[in-house]
């Protein structure tokens, strides 16, 4: 037994709990602690896993350079590990972070990404997902565009 990858996922769970508990601190700790031992162990699962978690919290605290960091990191690994799932999660949430900064032209291609990964790998409920929000964006960029006449 590889008491190594045992511990990384046990840091990973107590970081994901502590993201339930919204104990952000302790999150980010335990979650450093699986990501530094995924990666000694050069685990590209876990260390999308664990980095796209600290994207998470990172993104829940509105720290968004510090949060797509951490996604690009599990974008990497996904792709290493050929998640394709992970890679769509991943890229919606990088695009979700511009759509907030109403960055929507960045946006745009990180949410279209994630709908071609989700088609390829048939999962409706995430093309549901991806679908509206592209169709946000393009909301927003309507509004945008759209001027009152006086």
């Amino acid at each position: 037994m590889n008491w190594k990858s045992k511990i990384c996922e046990a840091y990973g769970v107590l970081g994901m709990n502590n993201v339930i508990l919204s104990n952000n601190g302790s999150a980010i700790y335990y979650l450093k602690k699986s990501l530094q031992i995924a990666e000694e162990l050069n685990d590209a699962r876990q260390i999308a896993l664990a980095s796209g978690t600290l994207g998470n919290v990172f993104y829940f605290q509105s720290n968004f350079p510090q949060a797509i960091e951490y996604y690009l990191e599990s974008l990497k690994a996904s792709e290493k590990s050929k998640d394709k799932n992970g890679e769509a999660a991943t890229l919606s949430n990088i695009g979700a972070i511009y759509n907030e900064l109403n960055e929507l032209d960045k946006a745009l291609p990180y949410f279209e990404k994630a709908l071609k990964l989700n088609l390829e790998t048939d999962f409706k409920i995430y093309q549901a997902i991806n679908l509206s929000n592209i169709a946000t964006v393009y909301g927003k960029k309507a509004m945008i565009d759209f001027h009152y006449p006086i």
